[in-house]
C-alpha cells in the first residue's frame, strides 16, 4: 500500500512515513526542518518556545518571537566564533568553558551545585542525610531503612548544635558532649583509646602477623617490621598459640 506525500507529491511505502499516519514522508519532514532552521521562519521559532515555555500558537504574542529570533541569530554569530553565552552569569566565554551541549558554564554550574548543597546541607534533607550516613557505615542508599535516616538527621542537628560552640564539642563516636580540649580530631580521646584497645584485643586473639611483629618491635630496637621474615612470625605465632594451650590446660587441672 503506497501514499501520496503532501510535500514532494511522490508516492511512497508506508514504511517511509513516521508511523504510517503522516501525510509527510520522513525524507520531506527532516529537508523543511533543515529550511526552517536555515531561514529561521515563524514556525521553526514557535516550536523553539514550545519547547520551553508550553506556550500554544494563539498565545504566543509577535514580540515573543522577534525576541527569540534575534536570540537565535545572537548565538549563531557567536559560534562561529567558538564562543557561547552563559544562560547564568550572561558572559560570552569559549566553547571548552561549557560542558558539551550545556548553556550555563563550568564555573556556574561548580556555584550552583555548591549552593544546591549548602540548602541540603541547611535543611538537613535526605539527599545530605544519605551521604553522611553512607560515609560513616558505607551502606547504599537504597539500604537505608527510614528509621535510620531520622537518627541520623537527629545527630546532625546536634552536631550542628555545638559546631561554633566555644567550649564544647560533640563526639562522632559516643554523640555525647565533651570539652574541646578531650579530642584529637572528630573523637574524644577516650573513644579513640576505647576503640584502640579493642582493635589490638582483636590482632592479640587472632595472632595476626601485625601482632606478632610488634612484639619484636617494641622494645625500641632498630628492627623494623619489614625485616622480620615469614619464617620467623610462624615459629612466634605457633610459640604462641602452644603457651596459651599449656595454660588453658593447667588451668582446668587447677578447677578440678
Amino acid at each position: 500500500m503506497n501514499r501520496t506525500c503532501a510535500i514532494c507529491k511522490t508516492d511512497k511505502d508506508l514504511n517511509d512515513f513516521y508511523n504510517g499516519g503522516s501525510w509527510f514522508c520522513i525524507k520531506c519532514l527532516k529537508q523543511r526542518s533543515i529550511d526552517d532552521r536555515n531561514a529561521l521562519n515563524d514556525r521553526y521559532i514557535k516550536n523553539r518556545i514550545r519547547m520551553i515555555t508550553d506556550l500554544g500558537n494563539k498565545e504566543m504574542h509577535y514580540s515573543i518571537i522577534h525576541e527569540m529570533r534575534e536570540w537565535i541569530i545572537k548565538c549563531d554569530n557567536l559560534k562561529d566564533q567558538d564562543l557561547r553565552e552563559c544562560y547564568r552569569c550572561k558572559y560570552i566565554k569559549p566553547i571548552k568553558s561549557f560542558a558539551k551541549t550545556m548553556n550555563i558554564c563550568r564555573r556556574c554550574k561548580y556555584k550552583e551545585k555548591k549552593e544546591r548543597e549548602a540548602v541540603q546541607i541547611e535543611n538537613l534533607e535526605d539527599t545530605h542525610v544519605k551521604y553522611r550516613i553512607a560515609k560513616v557505615t558505607g551502606l547504599s542508599r537504597h539500604e537505608m531503612h527510614p528509621l535510620l535516616i531520622k537518627e541520623g538527621r537527629s545527630i546532625l542537628k546536634r552536631m550542628a548544635t555545638y559546631h561554633n560552640h566555644s567550649r564544647l564539642r560533640l563526639c562522632y563516636a559516643c554523640n555525647k558532649a565533651k570539652k574541646r580540649n578531650l579530642f584529637a580530631k572528630s573523637i574524644c580521646m577516650e573513644c579513640t583509646k576505647k576503640r584502640d584497645n579493642e582493635t589490638r584485643k582483636v590482632h592479640r586473639d587472632s595472632c595476626s602477623d601485625g601482632y606478632i611483629k610488634s612484639l619484636f618491635c617494641n622494645h625500641g630496637g632498630a628492627l623494623r617490621r619489614a625485616d622480620i621474615p615469614k619464617g620467623l612470625v610462624d615459629i612466634k605465632k605457633e610459640e604462641i598459640l602452644l603457651n596459651r594451650t599449656v595454660k588453658k590446660i593447667k588451668q582446668k587441672e587447677k578447677e578440678k
